[in-house]
């Protein structure tokens, strides 16, 4: 089982309640995390059944690269202000609600995947400088900054950078 140690009776346990659910609730109802080679977020974790694949440890991302335990797929856009151009937004509004930076670590640069073709439904990719806050109470957030100021954008005349909230730490 992925997060579990070499403990038998655990592993036994396990796929015994794994197996009855399966047995109640049909193969595609009892899942498990994935993790797929993706440079995006998005792409990058996914869900699938436990018959699909044999019950091994499954890989990871590095500890360096953690992400938040909720991930928003979409992104929801949100309004940001930022001390300097490429910096971390000093404050933000998020769902009608103003926020008050007070840590921020990054940025974390992710570059589109170029060699991939875009969905018809996703939004032209482009370059993602990644940011976490926590806020004056406590909330820690996981946004994103989508452009870079001054550079040009090959798919908009408009090339103001967007901010976006994509997921939410514990």
């Amino acid at each position: 089982m992925e997060g579990h140690a070499a403990d038998p009776e655990t592993h036994r346990t396990m796929a015994a309640l794994i197996d009855r659910l399966t047995a109640r609730l049909g193969e595609a109802a009892v899942l498990r995390p994935l993790w797929r080679e993706s440079w995006t977020p998005e792409r990058a974790e996914g869900l699938a059944p436990y018959a699909a694949a044999p019950l091994t440890r499954a890989a990871q991302p590095p500890a360096a690269q953690a992400r938040p335990i909720l991930l928003f797929n979409p992104p929801e856009p949100i309004e940001a202000v930022a001390e300097l151009p490429d910096g971390a937004p000093a404050r933000f509004t998020w769902r009608r609600v103003a926020r008050r930076v007070a840590r921020a670590s990054g940025p974390e640069r992710l570059a589109p995947e170029w060699w991939r073709r875009p969905s018809a439904r996703a939004r032209p990719a482009a370059v993602r400088d990644y940011y976490r806050l926590e806020d004056e109470d406590g909330g820690r957030y996981w946004v994103f900054r989508e452009g870079l100021y001054g550079a040009p954008d090959l798919e908009n005349t408009d090339s103001t950078p967007s901010w976006w909230m994509h997921g939410l730490f514990s």
